[in-house]
């Protein structure tokens, strides 16, 4: 509804005085029922127009105010405002409170305008509004806790009741703009909120909105959850067993979504096909999980390359358009140029743009890259057949004859230097990380294995694993850690995987995503699942506190119970998080956006090429190794000058020698 009409429902919403009487309404002068709507239209006024009172959304954790206190001392419009902002960064990912404030202030703080207005911006418009979606009831109570609403539940429920009758004639009828409201309007208002819910209304679907040009970092965000789709597609349509067995390295390596096929996804199966039959890996290595990390770096790196191509072929081209034309084309290189090339001058060969997207790509070999992506024919391919359509997986046959055309064509070998020997200490993180990934594996393989059992009790239809795409082992029980007998001292992980019903295989369906909530102990391998669910869509999505701080990705249902979507939002809202909105973003953009070297490449390490990592981690290796001789140093000279607040007892030292060497592995970003 309307601002103003949202303003009296929730002023008359809440008990009725039972003593009230008609007669005592026809007394009440009809000049302050004026004055009353008056008011109404001053709040709506005062939210619309002045955004100056945000100080920080959500609020900061240590907020001494109580909510009854704030209600005495903060004006009803600022309360207003700050709920308003609340509910769309709690509904939307990626949406700083500048950006909120800016869709409310172009709708005049109509709340349901500014989601439509949001969603077509994103290219989202034009779906159902999830009213009885889980995140949208998390966002409602968080909006009505950070305006210190009295009854935070009571008010989700209410706007439910409300937001299902949307356009309904006794809605209309009794909120007529410009009436007032006598005592049996109100009372019939009531009897309409208590009425059964109706199935949400269907919105005509606008033109799409171009995305502000201030807000470039939120789009570049929003592009690489496309990419991470787009992956996740590619990913289920490699036949699983040559997926397992050898593609999973050289999609993490050099399978971009920008190459010689007309779409992304065909090009990432290209080139991950291409790569491994050309620079095949120095041993085969059989694993059931890809690695979380790589998979959201070669995302990031993917993207880094389409910018690089667009930009050195029209330079004109600002990244911002650049970003647009990606969005809008669901990251589809071949569109882009298309549409690019009506108002803007190609400026050098498509071979130089590949060769410059390699580069920005981290392609490991960006030469060969170019020459690939301009000499091959996908049409040749059987991967471009109208038959292989997207919902369909590849065969292992399919993938041979692939492998074999692109065998006929040699490239020249490139001159590496020679890579270093690990030293000591760095060989033994190597392996001390191939180890705990192999441990990980191992564990999580046997969760799925025993969810999908359980799954296929409860829906009739037994299951096999594809891959698992995605892990996050951290998760805490409602913001509390320290399970140290469980797997990295977290009591749950979430995890994404691919599954197809058994026996599909012969039609070639592709695989279903699924989503995982399981325990970290080693002893509940057969039980505590709270939640496995087969994703309907991976691009309509809940939220995840945890998941969304460490950027790992993972796609959670729209529905369901999990921790992580309830909880600690709501505690974002009222200042109890130690992490903000806006910290919240930048956490998470931080893991998103890596392109170097991570702890990762361990799991991948060739003594004879990756010339790189061991010359990375050598260097770390002894940086920390001269922190430690200094620590030493210091620690020495404090006892020497027997300086009484810095005794230094041999068990401090040994805990913090301990320290500094689990640092070193910790500097080699994420782990899976």
């Amino acid at each position: 509804m309307d601002p103003i009409s949202n303003i009296i429902v929730n002023s008359v919403s809440e008990p009725l005085l039972p003593d009230c009487t008609a007669s005592e309404e026809e007394e009440e002068d009809g000049k302050s029922r004026k004055r009353k709507r008056g008011r109404d239209e001053a709040i709506l006024s005062g939210i619309a127009a002045d955004a100056s009172c945000i100080r920080c959304l959500p609020p900061r954790m240590g907020r001494c105010e109580t909510s009854p206190e704030r209600r005495r001392n903060v004006p009803v419009a600022q309360r207003s405002l700050e709920g308003l902002v609340t509910f769309l960064i709690c509904y939307f990912r990626h949406l700083p409170v500048s950006e909120a404030l800016h869709y409310l202030l172009l709708t005049k703080a109509d709340l349901l305008a500014a989601v439509h207005l949001i969603e077509y911006t994103r290219g989202i418009g034009g779906r159902l509004f999830p009213i009885s979606s889980p995140t949208t009831e998390v966002a409602l109570r968080c909006a009505a806790i950070s305006a210190s609403h009295p009854d935070p539940p009571a008010f989700a429920a209410r706007s439910f009741s409300l937001a299902s009758r949307l356009g309904d004639q006794p809605s209309s009828q009794i909120l007529t703009d410009g009436c007032y409201l006598s005592l049996d309007a109100i009372h019939r208002l009531h009897e309409f909120l208590q009425e059964p819910l109706k199935e949400p209304p269907d919105f005509p679907k606008p033109r799409l909105n171009k995305f502000p040009h201030e807000f470039t970092d939120t789009l570049r965000t929003l592009l690489l959850e496309k990419i991470h789709v787009l992956y996740l597609k590619a990913i289920a349509r490699l036949p699983r067993d040559d997926l397992r067995r050898r593609y999973h390295h050289s999609l993490l390596k050099a399978g971009h979504c920008f190459g010689p096929a007309n779409d992304p996804v065909s090009n990432i199966i290209l080139n991950t096909i291409w790569y491994d039959t050309t620079f095949p890996p120095h041993e085969e290595l059989k694993l059931d999980m890809i690695c979380t990390n790589s998979l959201v770096r070669i995302e990031c790196r993917s993207l880094n390359g389409l910018l690089a191509f667009l930009h050195n072929l029209f330079p004109a081209l600002s990244e911002h358009d650049a970003m647009m034309y990606l969005f809008h084309s669901n990251a589809n290189l071949e569109q882009v140029t298309f549409r690019a090339m009506c108002d803007h001058d190609i400026s050098c060969s498509h071979e130089d743009a590949y060769k410059a997207a390699a580069d920005a790509a981290w392609h490991p070999r960006p030469d060969a890259q170019a020459e690939f992506a301009v000499s091959t024919h996908p049409m040749l391919l059987p991967i471009d057949k109208p038959s292989l359509a997207v919902s369909h997986t590849l065969t292992s046959s399919e993938v041979e004859l692939i492998s074999r055309y692109f065998s006929q064509k040699s490239y020249p070998a490139k001159s590496v230097p020679s890579v270093p020997e690990l030293v000591p200490r760095a060989d033994e993180l190597v392996k001390r990380s191939q180890q705990n990934f192999m441990a990980n594996q191992y564990f999580i393989r046997r969760k799925v294995k025993a969810a999908m059992k359980r799954y296929a009790k409860e829906k009739g239809t037994e299951y096999e694993l594809h891959v698992i795409c995605g892990t996050n082992f951290d998760v805490p029980e409602n913001g509390r850690y320290g399970y140290f007998w469980n797997r990295k001292g977290f009591p749950y992980a979430h995890v994404n995987f691919l599954a197809r019903p058994k026996g599909s295989q012969r039609d070639n369906t592709a695989p279903s995503l699924f989503f995982l909530e399981c325990s970290n102990g080693e002893e509940d391998i057969g039980t505590l699942f709270s939640c496995c669910a087969e994703l309907e869509s991976p691009t309509d999505s809940g939220r995840c506190f945890h998941c969304e701080c460490k950027g790992t990705k993972i796609v959670h249902p729209a529905i369901g119970t999990y921790r992580g979507h309830e909880t600690d939002f709501e505690e974002m809202s009222c200042g109890k998080q130690e992490i903000d909105s806006k910290g919240l973003i930048i956490s998470e953009k931080m893991a998103i956006e890596f392109v170097g070297l991570c702890e990762d490449d361990s799991i991948y390490f060739d003594p004879s090429k990756d010339y790189d990592f061991a010359l990375g981690l050598n260097n770390l290796v002894r940086e920390d190794d001269e922190a430690l001789e200094e620590l030493h140093r210091d620690i020495a000279e404090c006892e020497r000058m027997k300086v009484s607040d810095m005794s230094c007892e041999p068990d401090l030292l040994a805990e913090i020698t301990e320290d500094v060497l689990q640092d070193c592995q910790g500097h080699l970003v994420p782990q899976c």
